[in-house]
């Protein structure tokens, strides 16, 4: 069975930052470091609700302009 969901994409340049999040109601459980500069974010029944890559200019700078382009388009 495949759920279908909304996301929200966010970029916040003055931490250098891209996030996406579900956009639906959900109780906050608990922020997991996935790895250096990767968390995740789960609601309170462990499903995954955020997403954060950190740093993006230190690890991928070509990566930063794609994602400014995706999330203008949203």
């Amino acid at each position: 069975m495949r759920n279908n969901f909304e996301v929200e994409y966010f970029y916040n340049e003055s931490i250098d930052t891209l996030g996406i999040k579900v956009k639906r109601n959900f109780q906050y459980g608990q922020k997991v470091e996935i790895d250096e500069d990767i968390l995740l974010d789960f609601d309170i029944g462990n499903v995954p609700t955020a997403l954060e890559l950190l740093m993006l200019q230190k690890d991928c700078l070509f990566l930063k302009k794609a994602l400014k382009k995706c999330i203008a388009l949203t």
